[in-house]
């Protein structure tokens, strides 16, 4: 393949000096650059024939332009359904989404170079690692395991190489993903043996352990180079491997993993996270109860991941010595480089950690922290490395109770070498009271901060459980979102592309896990509604150059447009989630544990799905549980949620 690559694709890429819009083809670059060169002589010269060739250019560069614009805002809408990810470059590009600043900071420092700026990337990146770990320890110490991962065959090789997706960026080694894919069954035969090579040696090619590293924007300011995290391009052969190996791991250590762990399970996800953590604090609510909840947060933790400890946990769930030995060598020798804008950094060793961005990656890392709840006799839930314990406080010695939970998780942190930080850790008391019990939560001797409102997996928490805050958020992003999509309007003049934004930038934001956060109030549901009717109107004024008059019936639009109000989609939303919940779709015991099937009599007149108690407040009225229940209740008489289909599911609320 190298071969190949060597005779069909060029060596170098050309290298633009000045930062052209994506739609200036080469000869109109070449104009621009002949402009400039006839003003300049005349400028120095004074030639007058120089100035009438500038003039000339000048118009024909505006002409150019304007229809090089045509034509490539025509041809990202053509692409919508057959390339997206162009179109997306294109709406990404218009809504400054350019790239890195020209001017970084690091430190005290500013860089303006593009090779000081990658280059500081990669000291700031390689800083983040932990003490090199030892991991020269004797495997054969280890448990005597029968072997987990046996040798692969082309059947299960092709199924990997079916899962890459075409649109993959190629790593380190130049190999696009789509020429895999492509070349499946030509790849499958001779990759079989590479991978069997390896299992049956315990060993991971040192050519895949190289990663580039492209720097994604956190927050803060973005000039800020410690505002960054890193995210590996690894080479696309290394992912099908890992691919392989992952189904091979996750089969066998799935049972083992917490069911309270919730992100990078399958059926789990951040809504069924909130969704339990919501339906705790509704109930404790409703019993005049206070919960407090310690929402904790890992310093760097997939980067600081101690290797030999990680290896010493994979032996005790199982593992013979030749899987943890390949472990051994997949994480061992690691080097990375930071690549953007066609510049590399200098390479540096990775002594810690999982690589980011990778497949195998993450599940060692939820293996690594499943054990941090092992001593925790109060409730918790995890998302990856975020983990929030919780109880509910009746006296001070629930909060002592609280805090000794808190101090044994900071010591497995120690004992595992990993960093809380306390910065970024925070305390929300949720009651109705007037008063609550003000416990001083401390870690290492820093007290912890106390807030009204924290943004948990993308969900704003109030301390009355309200969600204001949250809608009110959403509603102000959402109306800024709406702004970008008018402001494209005479790019985008077909409307169904309007339609294809507003799904994308603005009902996304306004409907993701609406079923915690679900209004109950009608100014909250106004609110709302008021985003997707602006939205109406202006494609109405698409359509008519002109917009509807004041006070136009809301339904009359909905109807023209083939759109659902969004409060029947938040209730479709709900039956979808409990379909999916019966069907083993989502897997969380934590949320059917708390249904209580109701089997009415054939005479009776109100035919109930599911059994409700009579909630004290409007909380756990319109609590995630009870409104799923309460929707299905409704239309149980209807519709039957073990019996229909996934779709008419979906279209029950809908039509």
């Amino acid at each position: 393949m190298n071969e190949i690559f060597h005779r069909s694709v060029p060596k170098t890429k050309r290298i633009v000096t000045k930062n052209y819009p994506p739609w200036f083809h080469s000869a109109l670059i070449k104009n621009i650059k002949l402009k400039f060169k006839f003003w300049r002589h005349f400028k120095i010269h004074g030639d007058e024939e120089s100035l009438e060739q500038f003039k000339i250019l000048r118009k024909r560069i505006k002409s150019d332009t304007r229809t090089a614009y045509a034509n490539y805002t025509r041809n990202a809408m053509d692409q919508i359904r057959e390339d997206p990810k162009k179109f997306w470059a294109f709406v990404n590009s218009k809504r400054g989404n350019g790239g890195l600043p020209k001017v970084m900071n690091f430190g005290n420092r500013e860089v303006s170079q593009p090779a000081d700026i990658v280059n500081a990337f990669a000291e700031h990146f390689s800083n983040s690692f932990s003490i090199p770990a030892d991991i020269s320890k004797d495997l054969s110490d280890s448990a005597p395991n029968p072997n987990i991962i046996n040798c692969v065959n082309e059947d299960q090789v092709l199924k990997a190489l079916t899962k890459i997706r075409s649109g993959m960026t190629m790593g380190p080694d130049g190999v696009p993903a789509f020429l895999l894919k492509d070349c499946r069954y030509v790849l499958a035969k001779p990759l079989t043996v590479l991978f069997n090579l390896c299992i049956r040696n315990s060993k991971f090619p040192v050519a895949w352990k190289s990663s580039k590293v492209f720097p994604v924007y956190k927050s803060g300011d973005r000039s800020d180079i410690v505002n960054y995290r890193p995210i590996s391009l690894i080479s696309n052969f290394c992912k099908v491997f890992e691919i392989l190996l992952s189904d091979v791991v996750y089969e066998k250590v799935s049972a083992q993993i917490s069911p309270f762990q919730h992100g990078f399970v399958k059926g789990r996800s951040t809504v069924t996270n909130l969704f339990c953590m919501t339906q705790f604090i509704a109930e404790a609510i409703d019993a005049s109860h206070q919960t407090d909840v310690l929402y904790t947060d890992l310093s760097k933790a997939f980067d600081r991941l101690d290797h030999s400890i990680l290896l010493s946990k994979l032996s005790k769930y199982g593992f013979a010595v030749s899987d943890v030995a390949l472990f051994h060598s997949y994480l061992s020798d690691r080097t990375q480089y930071v690549g953007y804008g066609g510049l590399k950094s200098e390479e540096y060793a990775v002594t810690s950690g999982v690589p980011q961005g990778s497949v195998l990656g993450p599940l060692l890392f939820i293996l690594f922290f499943n054990d941090i709840v092992t001593e925790l006799d109060v409730g918790y839930l995890m998302y990856a490395d975020d983990l929030k314990i919780f109880s509910v406080i009746k006296s001070h010695e629930d909060c002592k109770r609280l805090q000794l939970n808190l101090d044994r998780v900071n010591d497995w942190c120690v004992r595992n070498n990993l960093h809380l930080n306390t910065k970024k850790c925070y305390v929300l008391s949720y009651s109705l009271k007037t008063s609550v019990i003000d416990f001083g939560y401390e870690l290492d001797g820093t007290l912890l901060k106390r807030d009204n409102t924290f943004k948990d997996l993308g969900i704003t928490f109030d301390t009355k459980l309200s969600f204001t805050a949250h809608i009110e958020n959403i509603t102000s992003d959402s109306l800024k979102a709406y702004g970008f999509i008018t402001r494209c309007r005479h790019d985008f003049f077909d409307p169904s592309i309007m339609k294809t934004l507003y799904f994308a930038f603005v009902r996304s934001r306004l409907e993701y896990a609406s079923l915690i956060w679900c209004p109950y109030y009608d100014v909250h549901t106004g609110s709302l509604e008021r985003v997707q009717r602006k939205f109406l109107k202006f494609l109405a004024f698409c359509y008519d150059e002109t917009y509807p008059v004041r006070g136009f019936p809301q339904d009359l639009l909905l109807e023209r447009f083939s759109l659902p109000a969004l409060e029947q989609r938040r209730g479709s939303f709900s039956l979808v989630f409990l379909y999916k919940l019966l069907h083993g779709r989502i897997d969380c015991g934590q949320i059917v544990d708390k249904l209580t099937f109701h089997s009415p009599r054939d005479a009776s007149r109100h035919k109930q799905c599911f059994y409700l108690s009579t909630p004290r407040t409007n909380i756990l009225k319109n609590s995630p549980l009870y409104r799923m229940c309460d929707n299905y209740n409704r239309c149980c008489g209807e519709i039957d949620v073990f019996t229909c289909s996934l779709k008419s599911i979906k279209d029950f609320y809908l039509y």
